[in-house]
């Protein structure tokens, strides 16, 4: 049984498992300067990201890595309490896969 949140981990963890799931029990100000070393990786990769992106608008394989890099930064912010820049960063997350779907 996991420690921190009290269940078998991660087959009983609520809902999927990301980045920053086992650390939820801590104090708030930990938790984000816990976050900070991913939430930088995940910053280079969007960088990397949206060139490829950019340069390659034909590659629906890079967008769509993109979008789930988007998400998943959004989803890190939402952990470390940055409540205003995960919703930006899921709402670009959301508009790459609209434009993905065709809508």
């Amino acid at each position: 049984m996991n420690e921190v949140t009290g269940c078998d981990y991660p087959r009983d963890f609520p809902g999927p498992y990301l980045p920053g799931d086992e650390i939820t029990a801590i104090e708030p100000r930990m938790v984000t300067s816990i976050l900070e070393v991913p939430i930088e990786a995940y910053q280079q990769a969007l960088a990397i990201q949206k060139k490829l992106a950019a340069d390659h608008p034909e590659a629906a394989e890079y967008r769509r890595a993109l979008a789930t890099t988007q998400n998943g930064l959004g989803s890190l912010y939402t952990r470390a309490g940055q409540h205003e820049k995960a919703q930006a960063s899921l709402e670009q997350a959301l508009a790459i896969w609209s434009q993905l779907v065709g809508n």
